[in-house]
């Protein structure tokens, strides 16, 4: 469907956005079939970049707007689909006054949001597109890489309603990787959330914290005041578990790791 002839690079055909539209569609409905109904999909990862090495494609503003458009016709027509939400951009921070503002004035009425990537630029960029359109959702997706922390709670800071992060699990060299692709991300290294290490252990990084933070310790902490309310909005919904039970999630992800074999 691209004018690269392969998986690498390259640009959709204008001639198969009505195709590439419904291989999207059929992608949630084959996650409805399972009994999970999808809450959002993006329409292209990084569309402003392309790679030799690893799956691209190179959208433009308009592309990007005529997918949406085409995608959202077909979610609308499914009762099961109709509510999920369609995001775009989902690039760097740097861009955020670009890219997402051109594709948005040509189909903003079918986008609900915008995703932000981190790898360069910042939080505060954000606040560029927010200002031009406060109504849409601001989700950030970040890289595992130093500073990932700080960057997770700067996405939600800065006006994102929500922030995801990834990988779950890796070695400590970054594997699994696609053959060719760097394993720097942008030159710190990556990470999992859990790292396996060459000797079989495992062990839990410091990006596990945000997201699992038991409810019961917040909670105290905001009793004593060491934790103010704000804070505690940016660091997200707590686990309403104990925390003894804390370690069984991190068992949960050393059994992940063992069935993908890192």
């Amino acid at each position: 469907m691209k004018d690269s002839g392969t998986a690498f690079g390259g640009s959709l055909k204008s001639q198969h956005v009505p195709i590439y539209a419904h291989y999207l569609f059929k992608s949630l409905q084959g996650f409805q079939k399972k009994g999970i109904t999808p809450y959002a999909i993006s329409v292209q990862n990084e569309p402003m970049y392309e790679s030799n090495t690893h799956p691209s494609a190179k959208f433009t503003p308009q592309t990007e707007a005529q997918v949406g458009r085409a995608l959202k016709g077909l979610m609308k027509s499914s009762a099961e689909l109709s509510n999920t939400k369609l995001i775009g951009f989902e690039h760097n921070w740097d861009q955020a006054g670009g890219y997402p503002s051109q594709f948005l004035q040509i189909a903003g009425d079918v986008f609900d949001g915008v995703a932000f990537h981190c790898f360069s630029g910042s939080a505060g960029q954000q606040y560029t597109f927010r200002a031009a359109y406060p109504d849409k959702n601001v989700p950030g997706q970040l890289d595992l890489i130093g500073g990932a922390i700080s960057r997770f709670i700067g996405s939600i800071e800065h006006n994102a309603r929500a922030a995801l992060m990834w990988n779950l699990v890796l070695d400590g060299s970054g594997n699994p990787r696609l053959p060719g692709a760097s394993a720097n991300c942008g030159g710190a290294g990556c990470r999992g959330i859990v790292t396996i290490n060459s000797n079989g252990t495992w062990s839990v990084n410091q990006e596990c914290e945000p997201s699992l933070i038991p409810c019961p310790l917040l909670e105290d902490q905001l009793r004593e005041g060491s934790v103010s309310k704000f804070k505690a909005r940016l660091l997200g919904p707590c686990v309403r578990v104990p925390t003894s039970r804390i370690e069984n999630l991190y068992r949960a992800a050393e059994i992940l790791a063992r069935r993908l074999k890192l």
